[in-house]
């Protein structure tokens, strides 16, 4: 058994400089990550002068430790939006996450990344009875919003299934060959090694201390998965902190496809190139 991440194998990081004078710029996005680097090449399109700073190495935090999967079924974040605010709101996120679907995989295209893109089936699915009028609400609620989904019983993976969902317009990828290439696209914007230290306001725009230098920025995006504080380690209400750890193994695989389940403790799974199986497991919440 290894233990490293298994997006890390085989892949060569082109690093970029680290933020070495004082600079005056319009938007600083903290965080290379997906998030950060689609963002980047979003604004990009814009004349404004943006730079996105990471204290490590662009791709190698939570990136790299995911399954990679591009889909918008998520466990029952729908039906938790719908319980605490309301089904429009509900109904617009479910629209925001299938554009950000089809967003990423246009700049996929568009750029011609070579980063293992598949069209693969998304599942969601319930291994206990009390769950079951759960996922007929999240059928519902798909079905009613556009969604062209279906209920099953046979699904293409070892896992105990009641009932499943599935929807065909997802995929998976490898998520550091993504970040890889844009990086070679916007090396000139992009500082790895490069710690945000401290966000101060100053009149109509923001000083930013990262390592020992200052830019100045009208607008600062945080892109980063660990919440930025105001106060150190002070969790904000309503968070937690959850742990989980993703495996690899080798199999022979005849359709792609990718899996998430509606019960506790969380499984996700996918393949990769019909020969592996990426798998999440033992997701326990260890604060509330």
């Amino acid at each position: 058994m290894k233990n490293y991440s298994f997006w890390k194998n085989n892949i060569d990081n082109n690093n970029c400089a680290s933020i070495n004078k004082n600079m005056n710029i319009d938007v600083l996005i903290v965080g290379g990550g997906i998030t950060g680097m689609s963002l980047l090449y979003h604004l990009n399109k814009s004349k404004l002068k943006t730079i996105l700073v990471e204290s490590n190495v662009c791709g190698q935090g939570v990136t790299s430790k995911s399954t990679a999967k591009i889909t918008y079924l998520q466990e029952k974040q729908y039906q938790n939006i719908r319980t605490f605010i309301n089904e429009e709101t509900a109904s617009l996120y479910l629209k925001s996450q299938r554009d950000a679907v089809k967003l990423l995989v246009d700049i996929i295209n568009k750029e011609n990344i070579s980063c293992d893109l598949e069209l693969s089936p998304s599942y969601l699915f319930v291994n206990e009875n009390r769950n079951f009028k759960k996922l007929n609400d999240e059928f519902m609620f798909l079905k009613n919003n556009g969604v062209n989904v279906e209920k099953i019983t046979a699904v293409p993976f070892d896992e105990k299934v009641l009932e499943a969902l599935r929807v065909n317009d997802t995929y998976t990828f490898h998520p550091l060959k993504y970040i890889n290439a844009l990086k070679d696209k916007f090396k000139n914007n992009i500082y790895e090694h490069s710690k945000l230290v401290s966000i101060n306001k100053v009149n109509d725009y923001y000083e930013c201390l990262i390592n020992d230098y200052v830019v100045k920025v009208k607008y600062v995006v945080i892109a980063t998965h660990y919440p930025y504080f105001v106060i150190p380690f002070l969790m904000p209400l309503k968070s937690s902190i959850e742990t989980s750890y993703i495996g690899v193994k080798k199999g022979n695989f005849k359709n792609n496809f990718n899996a998430i389940n509606l019960d506790k403790p969380c499984i996700s799974l996918r393949t990769y190139q019909n020969k592996y199986l990426v798998y999440l497991y033992q997701s326990f919440k260890s604060c509330n």
